[in-house]
């Protein structure tokens, strides 16, 4: 998503953190809400449609009470680590440094500041030295 809006315009680091909560909150609530219209929250337990709310499936791998399948968590685990180095891949792009030569005017402006040596007042003591 945030690759698609740099292509409209400016993208901030603010808004493309604000897209990845949103995201990982869409993950979590859209299947567990959807769940719980089939089913109903007093009957719901992990089922298939749980697979991209991270939370839940992690928590199960974690216990594990994953009942579903055991190829589950290696989809989810391995999509998690996939759309890690996707990220990790195209955040190296922003935060490369790249020194940039200093633009002309710049160069004028502090040759015009600095003095010549030949208008420099000489040191008359050890004090006076720059």
């Amino acid at each position: 998503m945030v690759l698609i809006l740099k292509l409209i315009g400016h993208v901030t680091m603010l808004l493309t953190l604000l897209i990845s909560i949103f995201l990982a909150i869409v993950g979590c609530a859209l299947p567990t809400f959807f769940q719980a219209w089939l089913e109903g929250y007093a009957r719901m337990s992990y089922s298939r449609l749980q697979l991209t709310n991270w939370w839940w499936t992690l928590e199960e791998a974690a216990d594990g009470t994953l009942t579903v399948s055991a190829f589950f968590p290696v989809v989810a685990f391995s999509s998690a680590g996939v759309v890690f180095l996707l990220n990790l891949i195209f955040a190296l792009v922003e935060v490369e440094h790249v020194r940039q030569a200093a633009p002309d005017r710049v160069l004028q402006d502090d040759r015009e500041r600095q003095p010549n040596q030949e208008t420099r007042a000489k040191p008359k003591g050890p004090w006076d030295s720059d």
